[in-house]
């Protein structure tokens, strides 16, 4: 009996044990569970604050962008949400970011929106970007001095200047560094064109097939995206108070930010990018500010005193030729030619001689070459000018002057005044071209302009792609400089000098 009691007692005990012994773990492996499912918790309310702060610091620097080099003072992002947008990340996160400007003369007040898009120059600027990932967001503030590069005083501060039509066809990219395109009449943009720039348009803009701008677009008039899916990568502002629409939509175009003055008319199956918006009765929506088209006339003096050597051909043919293939061996600046002779550059020639010279087909430039010639300029079949360097780079002026010597205006012709590149005629690498005529520039065939600007006040065709180099200073030029490529109003990009960052 005792040696059962026992037994039963140790059976119980060992029991008791074993149960105290499961409750324990069970009471550790539960705290585990909730310690781990807190970190768990932890871990990933960390990653979305992270996600939530990439997200807002990405809206800072793509607003900063914005500021920099917008098509027009309208276009310049301000007021609350002025900068949106979705990143590509896992779960998605997005940013939105509020822009608010003040004035040179006060650093409390904030400028209306009114007042920027008018033209008003800030001195500083405050972005607030609130970015959100899944449910957590963080808020990024960042403040800037500004200041414009101003460029009142470059004669031929933009691109391309074109008083009538301006059409971009072709499979061609232009690139257009920190400046735009000025049309001061209508153009059009289809047939795989690209613009790695920005457009200022004072009449009509027609878009189609695939017609890539990459910066933003700003037209007086109506605006109609045609057949095809052409893009427009900054915003894209109609300021037409007296079309209902303004904007026009029937094909499937990518835009961001749609700015209309009055209305826009799309499908119904259509929509603007992710994170943008479709903006109507936009009273903010201004023209591009009225360009003059610029003067440029002949000045001996003023060449002569800049270092080159000068010729007055007048109509002495043989002289102005002979003076433009000098620019070969030329030992000074360069040379800089007046004629009222048309210049032709043709081939295929081979016979050369010194009396012929001005037949020869291609100008070697080792040195800088301007030519006035009140008639024009063509360049044909397989013509060039072209580098003597690979490694330094000359400037050349085909001008047809504002007025001749006399003080006459040019003819503008089919035969006259105007400047023609045709069949594979071409001006090479490493020129940085000013091509200047009141008449009309016309390029066919396989016709290249490698670098330069064109200010032409007819119509203007480019081909074959052309990069835009740096403004130069020219003798005789004035007027222009009034187009507003910059912020806001302003002629020149806006340097940004961040004064502080912090994330709240």
């Amino acid at each position: 009996m005792r040696l059962e009691t026992t037994r039963a007692s140790q059976g119980q005990a060992l029991i008791t044990a074993v149960v105290i012994v499961a409750s324990i773990l069970a009471i550790v492996g539960g705290f585990l569970f909730i310690t781990a499912s807190s970190n768990i918790t932890q871990s990933t309310h960390s990653a979305d604050l992270a996600q939530a702060a990439q997200a807002a610091h990405s809206g800072i620097d793509i607003a900063y962008e914005a500021i920099e080099a917008p098509a027009h003072a309208n276009t310049v992002p301000c007021g609350s949400g002025a900068v949106t947008g979705s990143l590509g990340s896992n779960p998605p996160s997005s940013y939105s970011v509020t822009v608010t400007y003040f004035s040179a003369t006060s650093s409390s007040t904030p400028m209306t929106c009114a007042e920027v898009a008018a033209g008003n120059t800030p001195h500083s600027v405050e972005l607030s970007s609130v970015g959100i990932s899944t449910h957590q967001s963080q808020t990024m503030v960042s403040g800037a001095t500004l200041s414009v590069g101003a460029t009142t005083t470059q004669v031929f501060g933009d691109a391309t200047y074109t008083g009538g039509t301006l059409k971009l066809n072709g499979a061609d990219t232009f690139k257009i560094a920190g400046r735009q395109m000025y049309v001061r009449g209508n153009a059009s943009c289809g047939s795989g064109a690209v613009v790695n720039g920005t457009l200022a348009v004072l009449g009509s803009l027609n878009m189609s097939g695939n017609c890539t701008i990459t910066g933003g677009v700003l037209v007086k008039d109506k605006v109609t995206a045609l057949s095809g899916s052409p893009s427009v990568g900054g915003n894209l502002a109609s300021a037409d108070a007296t079309a209902t629409p303004d904007i026009v939509i029937t094909g499937d175009p990518h835009l961001h930010t749609v700015l209309a003055r009055t209305t826009v008319s799309h499908p119904s199956s259509w929509s603007v990018d992710s994170g943008s918006q479709i903006v109507q009765h936009d009273t903010s929506v201004t023209p591009p500010k009225t360009q003059p088209f610029p003067t440029l006339v002949w000045t001996k003096a003023g060449w002569a005193a800049d270092g080159y050597n000068t010729v007055t051909a007048g109509s002495t043919c043989a002289a102005a030729y002979a003076a433009i293939f000098a620019t070969h061996t030329a030992t000074v600046k360069g040379e800089a030619i007046y004629t009222t002779c048309k210049i032709t550059l043709k081939a295929p020639r081979t016979d050369c001689p010194s009396w012929q010279q001005y037949y020869c087909p291609n100008v070697v430039l080792n040195r800088n070459l301007a030519v006035f010639s009140t008639a024009g300029f063509t360049i044909i079949g397989t013509a060039s000018i072209e580098s003597g360097s690979s490694t330094t780079g000359h400037t050349l002026v085909l001008a047809v002057p504002s007025k001749a010597t006399t003080g006459t205006p040019p003819t503008c012709s089919s035969s006259s005044g105007n400047v023609k590149m045709t069949n594979s005629g071409r001006i090479g690498a490493n020129i940085d071209t000013l091509i200047y005529t009141p008449c009309s520039v016309t390029m066919s065939g396989a016709a290249s302009l490698a670098e330069g600007e064109v200010y032409v006040n007819g119509t203007f065709a480019p081909l074959n792609g052309m990069s835009f180099g740096a403004p130069f200073t020219v003798p005789g030029s004035s007027g222009g400089g009034t187009s507003s490529g910059g912020v806001p109003g302003q002629e020149g990009p806006a340097t940004i000098g961040i004064s502080y960052e912090r994330t709240t």
